[in-house]
């Protein structure tokens, strides 16, 4: 293992919320992802910076883990992550022969969510992930999640775009604990392109940014974050050229938040069906939201607007 490599150990439990007695409290707090970091892609030395934000996405059979994808989390118990990756394992995970879990590191130690359900915004590679916490509490009972931005970067912006890619293929379960080892990459680029309407009607159809940076498997479904830490985007797709760089796109994450879906966690808290866009924002923390017009028809189908892309 290099330097730069980092190995977590858990162990997975019931939700521990369920236990908690009668008058506890829990925290859940909107950050910023800020940073310095070069140009170019690079491996994260310090995880802790993250807080558990940034999550990596795997599927679990009785005896092994495969580590495929990233995702982040939103607000209490919610994820978004990119549906390229689930899709494959769709009919696995409603059969039950394999289980979703996301997996982060806080400066506590590792955290786990075990993924229990799964809406995917139609015509887009966004999917909303409805998680259950399977492991020891964070201490003080602190919960922290990334704030949302509507705001779409200008032409010539900085990004930085996170995702975890595993050393190894697949991991193996020994009596519920799990042991993992890979790397935080994190790559800064450059906004080239913005397609507000989708860059095409075939791959990316959908409201994409097109950025000057390499990125890796792994990195799918990695949030993508602004020059003021907001979360702006995932990775969706990307080409590499090698020595001479690569592209990746970024689904912007705005198509997403008006999608209701079931919040499972903590149990009873949510009001649901809900959307991203409905919770307080003490909660969902989104910068202006009033760019965003929503209306739900008598079935729950959303038509939203984005006005302008400020």
């Amino acid at each position: 293992m290099t330097d730069q490599q980092k190995a977590s150990l858990g162990i997975i439990t019931a939700d521990p919320t369920e236990a908690l007695p009668a008058g506890s409290t829990m925290q859940f707090l909107p950050v910023h992802i800020q940073g310095e970091v070069p140009l170019g892609l690079a491996a994260v030395k310090n995880w802790n910076c993250y807080e558990g934000v940034m999550l990596s996405l795997g599927f679990s059979d009785p005896t092994h883990v495969s580590v495929e994808g990233s995702a982040v989390l939103v607000a209490p118990g919610i994820a978004i992550a990119a549906t390229h990756v689930i899709d494959p394992h769709k009919d696995d995970l409603i059969s039950g022969r394999l289980t979703a879990y996301c997996f982060s590191i806080a400066s506590h130690g590792v955290m786990i969510w075990n993924v229990r359900k799964v809406t995917v915004r139609p015509k887009t590679d966004i999917t909303i992930l409805g998680l259950v916490l399977s492991c020891a509490m964070p201490p003080n009972n602190i919960f922290r999640h990334s704030a949302i931005t509507t705001r779409t970067p200008a032409i010539g912006e900085d990004v930085q775009i996170l995702g975890f890619r595993a050393t190894e293929p697949t991991f193996t379960l020994i009596d519920g604990v799990l042991k993992t080892s890979g790397n935080i990459l994190i790559s800064r680029g450059v906004v080239t392109k913005r397609y507000p309407n989708g860059r095409d009607s075939a791959m990316l159809s959908w409201p994409v940014l097109e950025v000057e940076v390499r990125t890796e498997g792994g990195m799918s479904g990695g949030p993508v974050f602004d020059r003021n830490g907001l979360l702006l985007g995932i990775l969706c797709s990307s080409f590499d050229f090698g020595l001479e760089g690569g592209i990746s796109y970024v689904s912007l994450i705005w198509p997403a938040l008006t999608i209701r879906f079931e919040a499972l966690w903590p149990s009873g808290f949510f009001k649901n069906p809900i959307s991203l866009f409905e919770m307080d924002n003490r909660i969902c923390e989104i910068d202006k939201r009033d760019v965003l017009t929503v209306e739900y028809d008598e079935v729950g189908n959303v038509r939203t607007q984005y006005y302008s892309a400020w």
